[in-house]
């Protein structure tokens, strides 16, 4: 079940960058029509531009629904944990959801509008949080954490739970400043205040976490494993997203420049999500591994 839903969580990191080359290369309502392409299955003498990208994104889209179906029946037959079922009912939902909006959007003509691109990308970024959560809840690493609990010291510094949690939020709403910007709906500091803010209080849950396992038996990395990687994923995010930062502003005045923009992006949305798969994993195994202390944040 565990590697099953790791792959139902691998499948949508590629939705997510499918998405962003159906965004980045305008390649949004390429199809006319849904849930056929072109009144096809395969739209044959069609795949070709910008066609290509917007097909195999609702083909991947169709494979990770029924990725989520099986899951979904799979935790029904053979998880005895009643709360598990919701979220496998959630992540199903949020797929149906996204497929919903895309036939919606086609059949009423308003796939080009920025609203409904921001909404597809936050009910993405919302899918991914909620199938990641699937692969640490059915993973055998929960069952270890749940015995070790008892035997962990309540937090001494209570905050890392606070803090934690908003800057899974405050990435969460990043990702929407940046669809927002790519669209012109708010201005570059915007989108530039967001991601300091986000980069700030993942650094600060990192280190928090980081000096909670300090002292303990490095056998059973739970929590220092994800909290490293997100800084590590941070740093090469904010890379990328300073990089196309400057090449959408012209900076560097080449005659390639819009496809290096592009390009980026594409890469600049996958760091994105990686760094919320991170963050998510980060933010349940917190939970699960150590002890509320009842002193006040």
């Amino acid at each position: 079940m565990n590697r099953f839903s790791v792959a139902a969580a691998a499948l949508t990191f590629v939705l997510i960058l499918l998405g962003a080359l159906v965004a980045n290369f305008n390649a949004v309502g390429s199809i006319p029509d849904w849930p056929l392409a072109f009144g096809r299955l395969v739209p044959v003498g069609h795949l070709s531009g910008g066609v290509v990208y917007e097909y195999a994104h609702r083909i991947v889209a169709a494979l990770v629904a029924l990725l989520l179906l099986g899951l979904f029946v799979w935790l029904l037959i053979a998880d005895r944990r009643g709360w598990i079922k919701w979220v496998g009912s959630l992540a199903l939902v949020l797929i149906l959801a996204q497929a919903a909006l895309e036939g919606l959007s086609v059949r009423t003509g308003t796939t080009a509008t920025a609203s409904v691109l921001v909404t597809h990308a936050l009910l993405a970024e919302l899918l991914l949080g909620v199938v990641v959560s699937l692969t640490v809840f059915t993973s055998p690493g929960w069952v270890r954490a749940g015995e070790l609990r008892s035997g962990f010291p309540k937090a001494p510094k209570p905050r890392v739970f606070f803090i934690t949690t908003a800057a899974t939020a405050a990435l969460v709403v990043q990702v929407m400043l940046g669809v927002a910007y790519r669209h012109n709906l708010v201005v570059a500091t915007t989108h530039i205040v967001g991601a300091l803010v986000a980069a700030a209080l993942i650094l600060w849950a990192s280190i928090l976490v980081v000096g909670l396992e300090h002292d303990r038996d490095r056998a059973f990395p739970y929590l220092t494993r994800p909290a490293r990687a997100c800084v590590w994923v941070l740093l090469f995010e904010l890379v990328i997203g300073i990089l196309t930062f400057l090449f959408r502003a012209g900076f560097a005045h080449a005659p390639h420049e819009s496809e290096r923009v592009l390009i980026t992006s594409v890469i600049h949305t996958g760091f994105s999500a990686a760094l919320l798969t991170a963050e998510v994993m980060l933010l349940i195994r917190l939970y699960r591994m150590v002890p509320i202390t009842e002193h006040a944040i």
